[in-house]
């Protein structure tokens, strides 16, 4: 800054410099969070599609033990 308080060219050069600096920053920035959101929603999914797998496994593995009781139960009774 020069004594009668003006900005030097050399300091207006460098504050836009900077600016372009956080305006790439920023864009670099909304990027990654963009990125990172479409991965959250992949891994949501992914988790909705375990979740269903192991209900579907449960009430099966369920089912075929109540069958299994009930055949050897008539057995036991013959």
């Amino acid at each position: 800054m020069t004594l009668d308080g003006k900005f030097t060219e050399r300091e207006i050069g460098a504050a836009l410099q900077e600016l372009k600096e956080v305006r790439h920053d920023h864009r670099n920035l909304r990027q990654i969070v963009t990125f990172l959101s479409e991965e959250q929603d992949n891994l949501r999914m992914e988790q909705a599609r375990l979740q269903t797998r192991l209900t579907t496994i449960v009430s099966i593995a369920v089912g075929l033990f109540t069958l299994v009781i009930s055949v050897l139960g008539i057995w036991k009774v013959e």
